[in-house]
């Protein structure tokens, strides 16, 4: 997967306060909240977790049990993205909806639904258009959100750092849409979507890196001879 694995921390500060490290940034739930030993037990179980099939197991056992977590959203991402990294796209993909469901404008949520639906649409599959419109309209959608996408108050860290998680962000939405270009054989508007990415100096070098790989592709296909 494109999108690093998220890496958490978990700091027991007071029986409201939680503390989460992660790439993008690091989160403090919001005081005052209530949230009980159990609930934070089960959000330091997803967080810790040391593997996919642990960390899956950890969100839905969140989920499931504290129903009304103001981290539902977040958490079945994360089960999203251990389904990705076990090359489970249906999985990743049923995680990715529920977390919508949980928060429709949830941009990591529909950043996944890009990537994995465009990354595993082939050119003769029955419902290619299908799939493709959807892998479009959720990485369009996660651009248009991203750049009012405000920090929430538990996010504990700069102003800086929260816009260059909105640019990696947006470099993952522009490789989505690269790829579903590429299926299409819509070359140049595939190009074009990896190009944006890779003229950004503010993008992180893996996502860099990961424009660059299918722009290779974007190559290769125009060259290839017709069938």
């Amino acid at each position: 997967m494109i999108k690093k694995l998220i890496q958490v921390i978990v700091v027991l500060v007071a029986a409201s306060v939680l503390a989460v490290a992660q790439p993008k940034a690091q989160q403090q739930a919001p005081k005052g909240k209530g949230i009980t030993k159990k609930e934070q037990d089960a959000l330091n179980a997803v967080m810790t977790a040391k593997t996919p099939d642990e960390r899956i197991a950890a969100a839905e056992n969140l989920v499931t049990n504290f129903a009304d977590t103001e981290f539902k959203a977040w958490a079945l991402e994360i089960a999203a993205e251990a389904s990705e990294q076990k090359n489970d796209t249906a999985k990743a993909l049923f995680y990715a909806d529920r977390s919508l469901e949980a928060d429709p404008k949830y941009v990591p949520a529909l950043i996944v639904i890009g990537l994995e639906t465009a990354g595993h649409t082939r050119e003769n599959d029955l419902d290619r258009d299908d799939k493709l419109a959807k892998a479009e309209k959720a990485a369009k959608e996660a651009l248009d959100l991203l750049p009012n996408e405000a920090k929430p108050a538990y996010v504990k860290a700069t102003d800086a750092q929260w816009e260059a998680s909105k640019k990696d962000d947006a470099a993952r939405a522009h490789v989505a849409l690269g790829l579903a270009a590429t299926v299409r054989k819509k070359y140049d508007d595939a190009a074009k979507e990896f190009d944006l990415v890779l003229g950004d100096p503010e993008v992180s070098p893996d996502e860099r890196q990961a424009a660059s790989r299918w722009l290779g592709l974007v190559a290769s296909n125009r060259s290839a001879p017709a069938k």
